[in-house]
């Protein structure tokens, strides 16, 4: 007489573990679509997949003046050198190829030059239409023994009296000079002392 054979222990089916890896899937929050260059988009902890390639520029601006020509990953953005201010050594722009374009600005001055000194006007109608802040002044009534001198002819001068020779041109030091402060106008003064760009 045959013996029965032994039936094997049921296996669980397969169908289950199907079922709680889709279960699983459906739990999982839609995230946005995102690329290498915008991981930013990605929650907390989570990270585009494919991840940056180890080759991909960064994005941004890059702490020190880029390579021109080099790789760069925002396109449009615009970098300056040093930053925060208005008048940069450089300006780097990433452009459509995705490459830095760079400026070299050293060579261009943000401001207008600086205007010329008062005593390059040797006429009074110039000293006047000056763009600069100048006088004419003519020399005052100083006595031959006064411990200041009387200016020793006229000229254009700064509006505001000097401090010390760093603030005249060349060739002219800063002195005290008396010079008559009612030329052009009805007063009675004759002479007023004041700190002047003269000659030596």
């Amino acid at each position: 007489m045959r013996q029965p054979k032994k039936r094997r222990a049921p296996r669980a089916p397969f169908i289950l573990t199907v079922t709680v890896a889709a279960t699983s899937a459906l739990t999982l929050p839609l995230l946005a679509g995102c690329t290498s260059g915008d991981s930013g988009l990605c929650i907390e902890g989570a990270t585009c997949n494919p991840p940056f390639p180890p080759d991909e520029p960064d994005v941004g601006c890059p702490e020190q003046v880029p390579v021109e020509g080099g790789q760069c990953a925002d396109v449009g953005v615009s970098c300056s050198y040093p930053p925060d201010t208005s008048c940069p050594d450089f300006v780097a722009t990433c452009d459509d190829q995705g490459t830095w374009d760079v400026n070299d600005l050293t060579v261009v001055s943000c401001n207008p030059p600086p205007l010329p000194p008062c005593d390059v006007h040797t006429t009074e109608a110039d000293c006047g239409n000056s763009e600069r802040s100048c006088r004419w002044l003519v020399p005052g009534c100083a006595e031959p023994d006064d411990p200041v001198p009387a200016l020793a002819e006229a000229g254009c001068f700064e509006a505001v009296p000097c401090v010390d020779d760093d603030f005249c041109s060349p060739g002219l030091v800063c002195a005290e000079r008396v010079f008559d402060p009612c030329h052009g106008m009805e007063c009675d003064a004759c002479g007023q002392t004041e700190m002047l760009c003269v000659a030596p």
